[in-house]
């Protein structure tokens, strides 16, 4: 016999070795419904009085929907979007059976999904030193580095950039877009610092990502020194060798850029190009796509996007070793539209 559920006018039965049988809370209202086990596939209903005259709130929703039954009825809404919120289950469970459930009792069935998924949050840390040194093995040349508090040795960051991520950079666009993003698991409220650029058919392409316990400049040092070594073409002791060529060429003007803290380079003061991107919206589009990823725990986080990360470079391999021409499908779009442009002018001499 299938386990009975809460529907519209139900709400809830305790199924009972010889048949079954529910009752509104309030005393004096004379909604109930009692049956009897037929046979393994059927139910008798012997009594059926389906209209409340106690107040809504009182079988708006009943102690019966415990976390562990929620769990059980909403765990392919869990496991299908682990950022779902929880009043989106209480929508899905509201439109499902028709009735309202706690916050509490929605939340602790949330919990309870989630760590059948990932195991426990003390599980997901202990893990993570062997997910490092594992991916340092099967994919040589890939940067995974972790840190603890030094006084509580609970853990604290880690970074990764794969192989294939750093070794890519020389062929994308010359400028990385960082940004930080809130994780969505409450037990471990910390940020994910992403590393992003872009290739020759405008597409973003991921070069490395940290998870910390917050943003702020320490952990932000931290990243971009560790991306500095992990990115191919980028160097940490880049500042020092172009201020020793200066002082070889000039020792006053490199006496005079010594003196410049590196901190108070700004934008205006080095004009490289941008490529158009003059906002954040090149990580926010990477931030949206590890969306549903965000809700796990460090370990299960950090496996999971680095399997995203390594799917979505094989599809771009894929798509590029398609392409046929000397540009890309983008490149080809924005030189046939400036050609139809410039079509319009008027040379006029002058």
């Amino acid at each position: 016999m299938q386990q009975p559920t809460p529907r519209n006018g139900f709400a809830g039965v305790d199924v009972l070795r010889e048949g079954m049988t529910d009752e509104a809370l309030a005393n004096s209202c004379n909604w109930r419904v009692r049956g009897k086990v037929a046979n393994d596939t059927t139910v008798v209903i012997t009594v059926c009085e389906l209209v409340h005259t106690c107040p809504s709130h009182l079988h708006s929703w009943r102690a019966s929907a415990t976390a562990k039954w929620l769990a059980n009825v909403l765990g392919n809404q869990v496991i299908n979007n682990p950022s779902i919120f929880v009043t989106q289950l209480q929508d899905v469970f509201r439109n499902e059976y028709g009735r309202q459930t706690s916050y509490k009792a929605m939340w602790k069935g949330k919990e309870a999904i989630m760590d059948h998924i990932q195991g426990s949050e003390s599980s997901s840390f202990q893990c993570i030193p062997a997910f490092c040194e594992t991916l340092k093995v099967l994919d040589p040349g890939a940067y995974a580095e972790w840190e603890t508090y030094p006084s509580t040795r609970h853990f604290w960051r880690i970074f990764v950039c794969p192989t294939a991520l750093g070794r890519a950079f020389p062929h994308l666009r010359p400028h990385i877009g960082l940004d930080a993003c809130h994780s969505k698991n409450h037990k471990f409220p910390g940020q994910v610092l992403l590393a992003t650029a872009m290739d020759g058919n405008n597409h973003v392409n991921y070069l490395a990502y940290a998870v910390v316990d917050k943003e702020n400049e320490e952990n932000w040092t931290w990243f971009l020194l560790l991306l500095c070594r992990a990115v191919v073409g980028i160097k940490a002791v880049r500042y020092k060798q172009v201020l020793q060529a200066i002082t070889a060429t000039s020792a006053e003007c490199g006496l005079y850029v010594g003196n410049i803290d590196p901190k108070t380079y700004t934008a205006y003061a080095v004009p490289l190009p941008r490529f158009g991107h003059t906002t954040s919206n090149l990580v926010e589009v990477a931030n949206s796509c590890i969306l549903p990823l965000r809700a796990y725990a460090p370990f299960k986080l950090c496996y999971q996007l680095y399997l995203y990360l390594m799917e979505l470079k094989a599809r771009r391999q894929k798509e590029a070793a398609e392409m046929q021409g000397l540009f890309t499908p983008y490149a080809s779009n924005m030189l046939r539209k400036h050609e139809e442009f410039a079509g319009s002018y008027r040379v006029r001499m002058v």
